[in-house]
């Protein structure tokens, strides 16, 4: 509903933008979850804010608030913290994105 409130009623670029979003959000989570392996807070940090608007936009709120804490307070959050808020955000993530998918496929047909 946000994302159509955006681009109005073209579903061609909604199906663009939803495909756009699976794609890059599960490489981007991919490489943070690596990043908090690592304990690379440069790196967590920029892909935290890499997929907080696009997470916002998806009505996925409590993903973004996670990111932006993730983005915001990584140098002061323990590894434990960061694992834990890492391990919901990959539940979230892992729920979400095979709705976004079906609904993509609705839309092309």
């Amino acid at each position: 509903t946000k994302v159509k409130e955006i681009i109005g009623e073209n579903m061609a670029d909604l199906v663009l933008l939803l495909e756009v979003f699976v794609e890059h959000s599960g490489n981007t989570l991919k490489q943070l979850l690596e990043a908090n392996r690592d304990n690379d807070m440069k790196a967590l940090s920029r892909y935290a804010h890499s997929l907080k608007s696009s997470a916002k936009q998806f009505g996925m709120d409590r993903a973004a608030d996670l990111l932006f804490a993730l983005e915001q307070r990584t140098g002061s959050l323990s590894h434990e913290q960061r694992s834990e808020m890492c391990a919901e955000l990959e539940g979230i993530f892992r729920r979400a994105m095979p709705a976004l998918s079906g609904e993509t496929e609705k839309l092309k047909s």
